[in-house]
């Protein structure tokens, strides 16, 4: 897992392409936030999903990891933590893969929690299993844009 500032996102394991597509969507994003949805950038090698909710307590969420993508989540706007341990640590609990790329956990009762802020990202791989959306000091408003972005994209 990979916790940094959007400004730093070149210096991971992206293509220039893909780092162009996600700086722009997120400058675009700044300027007029897209409702909630899916969007395209280049087909199913890269999406991102536009999400609003307000934060929740950790026993509510589930700890789930990715086969298939990459996650890259952006705050663009609010703070949530987010929990974090080695998904083959981890008890699986339902596989989802490869049709939803969903693996959900058995939330154990130790992770590393780590901050998510505005203009902060964290980029998870296969092995980063994460439980997002949970509160800090209460329920609070987040603005969060989640880019998929399918593995044999990156080499």
């Amino acid at each position: 897992m990979i916790i940094d500032k959007i400004e730093h996102l070149r210096e991971y394991a992206l293509t220039k392409r893909q780092c162009g597509l996600i700086r722009d969507f997120i400058r675009e994003a700044g300027l007029n936030m897209p409702p909630e949805g899916r969007y395209e950038l280049d087909g199913d090698k890269l999406f991102a999903l536009v999400q609003c909710y307000e934060t929740r307590e950790k026993s509510v969420g589930k700890m789930e990891s990715h086969k298939a993508h990459l996650d890259l989540q952006y705050m663009m706007d609010g703070e949530e933590l987010v929990y974090l341990n080695f998904s083959d640590e981890l008890q699986v609990m339902e596989d989802q893969t490869p049709k939803e790329d969903f693996v959900f956990y058995r939330t154990p009762d130790e992770s590393i929690g780590a901050k998510l802020k505005t203009g902060m990202f964290m980029l998870m791989y296969p092995w980063d299993a994460h439980l997002p959306c949970c509160q800090i000091n209460g329920t609070s408003p987040v603005k969060k844009i989640v880019f998929k972005i399918r593995l044999d994209e990156t080499e």
